[in-house]
Order: C-alpha cells, then sequence, then structure tokens
C-alpha cells in the first residue's frame, strides 16, 4: 500500500454522524491524514479564523470537543482546519498567540482545570505564531519548544520513565536550524517516536507497529534536499489504520468521504510543508519543561540541559540556579562596568528561565533561583562571573555560570529571570547581547 492510495477496509456496527465541511478559501493547500477504526466526528477545513471559531462553537453545542487543530499559511492570510470528536466539559482554543500571550494563556488555563491538548506553530507576516486547544482535565502535563532532534528523543525518554506520554510532535524551521515543540500528558501508555525519516524508511515502520499493536497517532512531513521526510508518533492500540499523504485538497476529501463508509474516523490532518520555508528567526521562543511539579511550561528559549528542560519563558530560556553572594549581579552598568576581564568576548542572542523553572535543578546541582543572577552557558566553566550587555539600550549586569545551555545555535545564553530584567529584556524576551569573563 503507497501513502497515495490507500486501501480501505470495512468495520461492521460503526455508525457516523455527517461531517461537516467548509471550502471557503482558496482550496489550493494539499493534505495529508492518518486515520483509524472509530466513531462519529466532524472536520471543518480551509476557513477564516472567525469562521473557525464560531464552528467550534456551534460544534460545543453538540457535545463536540476539538482534537487537531491546523493552520495553513498563505497570501490570503492563514486557513484553520480541525477536527472534533464527540465530548463535554469546558474548553479553549485560540490562535495568533505571541509568546508571552502562550505562556500567560498557560498559567490561567492551569488554574482553571484546563490542559493543553494541542498546540500548532506558524508564520503570521513575519513573526511566529501559536494556535493552541485546550480542555477540562486534572492531569499534568509538559510542553517543550525550539528542541532539537537529539533533545527532543532525549526529554522524550526522560519524561517517559517519569510517567508522561507523547502526544504531539511539531516541526518547523528556526532560521537555518529544524527544530521541534512537543507536549506529554501524564499516565501510563507506550509510545514509539520516529525521527527524520524517508517514505520507505516509514512506511516499513508503520506497517511494522501495526502488527506490534502501535496505531499512528500524529504524522509530520517536509521536503528537505529534494526529498520527503517524516515524523510518526505512535501509540499502543489494535485499530486498524490508513494513511492519505500530500494530496489535493479534492482528492483528500474524496478519500475521508471513502474511508467514512468504510467506518473509519480521521484522527490527525497535516498540511505538509513543501517549501522549506523557515519562521522568522528570533520570532518565538522555546517552552520550558519543568521536572518538579511535572508540569510543563512554555519558555522563550532553547532547550535546556540534561535536568533542565527545553527553552525558557517569554524572552527568556531554561532555568537558572541561584548561586553565591559573588555570583549576584546588581544589573546596574556603573557597578559592573569597571571590572578587569579575562579578554573573552562573545556576542549573540539571549533568552531567559520561565518562572515555572523555579526550583529545578540545574547541571550545576543547584537549585534555580529566578531572584539570583545567574546563568547557562555550553562552555564555561561552573562559577564563571560574565558582564552581560543587552546591545539594544546598553544596560549590563553580571552573572555566574552555574547551567549548561543554551543548545541552539541561535543563543549563546540564558538568564535568570532577575537578569533579564535587570537588563530590560522581559518584554522582548529574547535580545542580542556582549558577554565578557571577568576576572
Amino acid at each position: 500500500m503507497t501513502p497515495t492510495n490507500p486501501t480501505p477496509f470495512t468495520r461492521a456496527g460503526i455508525l457516523l454522524a455527517a461531517l461537516l465541511i467548509c471550502t471557503s478559501l482558496t482550496g489550493q493547500d494539499r493534505l495529508s491524514g492518518t486515520w483509524r477504526e472509530g466513531y462519529d466526528h466532524k472536520l471543518w477545513i480551509d476557513a477564516t479564523w472567525g469562521d473557525f471559531s464560531r464552528k467550534d462553537g456551534e460544534f460545543a453545542a453538540q457535545n463536540y470537543r476539538l482534537t487537531d487543530i491546523e493552520v495553513a499559511d498563505g497570501d490570503g492570510g492563514a486557513s484553520f482546519y480541525g477536527i472534533w470528536m464527540p465530548g463535554s466539559g469546558a474548553h479553549q482554543v485560540a490562535s495568533a498567540l505571541d509568546w508571552p500571550a502562550l505562556s500567560s494563556r498557560w498559567d490561567t488555563a492551569k488554574r482553571t482545570g484546563l490542559r493543553l491538548v494541542d498546540v500548532e506553530v506558524y508564520d503570521t507576516g513575519g513573526t511566529a505564531s501559536f494556535a493552541a486547544v485546550w480542555r477540562e482535565g486534572d492531569f499534568e502535563h509538559k510542553l517543550l519548544v525550539d528542541a532539537s532532534e537529539d533533545d527532543l528523543t532525549a526529554r522524550d525518554e526522560e519524561f517517559t520513565g517519569k510517567g508522561f506520554y507523547l502526544v504531539d510532535v511539531e516541526t518547523y524551521l528556526f532560521g537555518a536550524e529544524r527544530l521541534y515543540l512537543a507536549l506529554w500528558h501524564q499516565g501510563g501508555r507506550r509510545t514509539l517516536l520516529k525521527q527524520n525519516l524517508s517514505w520507505p524508511q516509514f512506511d516499513a515502520l508503520r506497517k511494522s507497529s501495526e502488527k506490534d499493536g502501535l496505531v499512528l497517532v500524529d504524522l509530520e512531513t517536509w521536503m528537505e534536499g529534494g526529498q520527503r521526510r517524516y515524523i510518526g508518533l505512535w501509540h499502543e492500540g489494535t485499530s486498524r489504520q490508513e494513511l492519505f499523504i500530500d494530496a489535493p485538497e479534492k482528492d483528500f476529501l474524496e478519500t475521508w468521504r471513502r474511508f467514512r463508509d468504510e467506518g473509519l474516523v480521521i484522527n490527525d490532518i497535516e498540511i505538509p510543508d513543501n517549501s522549506g520555508g523557515a519562521l522568522p528567526g528570533g520570532a518565538a521562543p522555546p517552552i520550558a519543561t519543568n521536572d518538579p511539579p511535572a508540569t510543563v511550561q512554555p519558555t522563550a528559549t532553547e532547550p535546556i540541559d540534561q535536568d533542565q528542560l527545553r527553552g525558557t519563558p517569554p524572552g527568556g530560556r531554561k532555568k537558572d540556579s541561584g548561586g553565591p553572594a559573588d555570583g549576584n549581579g546588581s544589573g546596574s552598568s556603573s557597578e559592573t562596568g569597571g571590572e578587569a576581564t579575562t579578554g573573552f568576548v562573545e556576542e549573540g542572542k539571549a533568552s531567559y528561565y520561565h518562572s515555572s523553572l523555579e526550583g529545578n535543578k540545574t547541571a550545576s546541582g543547584e537549585p534555580y533561583e529566578g531572584k539570583a543572577f545567574t546563568a547557562a552557558h555550553r562552555t564555561l566553566p561552573f562559577n564563571t562571573r560574565l558582564r552581560v550587555t543587552n546591545l539594544a539600550n546598553g544596560k549590563t549586569v553580571t552573572v555566574r555560570v552555574n547551567d549548561r545551555g543554551p543548545y541552539a545555535k541561535s543563543r549563546i545564553i540564558d538568564l535568570s529571570e532577575a537578569a533579564a530584567e535587570a537588563l530590560d529584556a522581559i518584554q522582548a524576551g529574547v535580545i542580542t547581547v556582549r558577554i565578557e569573563e571577568l576576572k
């Protein structure tokens, strides 16, 4: 079976309600999807945000809840695609969120009993934006943003060992780097994640995983070097499954109708990245996850080292740990600018740790303290003191290295929240800095 010519199958005793379809915009997108045995569901595609949100309210009144959201970028603006399954309880859906807005929503949703169930990263006029779906729940969850392929694999192994399972993976280009976003929920479930596969590799794995009692629940696909690459996420299950990849909208809908008649529901819709284009560099900071409360919170920076999480808060990055008094900086250029340096100087991007990482263990073993003036650097020894200058405003602060990271090539240092405040970097999230090693 090939991805463009799936074989339908029947399942007795399943009755599917009519699935609603909207094709109000251009209809030029190519679509991919995964199907499994299932029940009633609804699909709404190629809609403006206004139409999409109104339809979400209409479906909610009929006891359907959004489970998957996709966004296609076009000259006429963003187009929205969604899958709704029968369900009840409180829920929220939002789009065009920048990093601070997503971080704020994460905090608010958690306090009000909502949990993130799906998230999408897309470009809006040169700025990276998020679309997200929250559902009522009381489980813990973790979110990772701007992770490398190796970081994602390592974090998945770590979180699986702590009783979490992966539910969503997204990939995108950030400048020249291919990065990943991932969401984990608390609970024991056997999963399988495989990344950056060719079609023969993906197809062979898809067939073998089905025999091994795994069902494909999430698919990502993009073009690289003239070849299509794939990411697959499988969950434990015995359902038959079908796949339809990179098809024109018309063919995709015909296939959906055929599968619907055969007792299948679409559980993931994907708009393949055929352009190879990247999100604007520096547009959206990564999100961080923290170990202690087992809750992951978005942060604005790249991935973090072993005991830390990838990314940091809006304008910030991974967690820091507080250090001894000599590691604290006043944030005043008059108090730090005159100290002698070793001659080591580096310029580049900086972000800071999210407040959700408070108390997490850093690579040095110290707990992160947002009020302490500390930082993460890839290579400088722990306890190295650095003068950090915000090149946009000239403000400086002295920090002490007590953590490792960032690992994304686009950034050179992660700062504690206190250090970021001293540099007036909270609002920007990611800033350009000069770091100098102090004697």
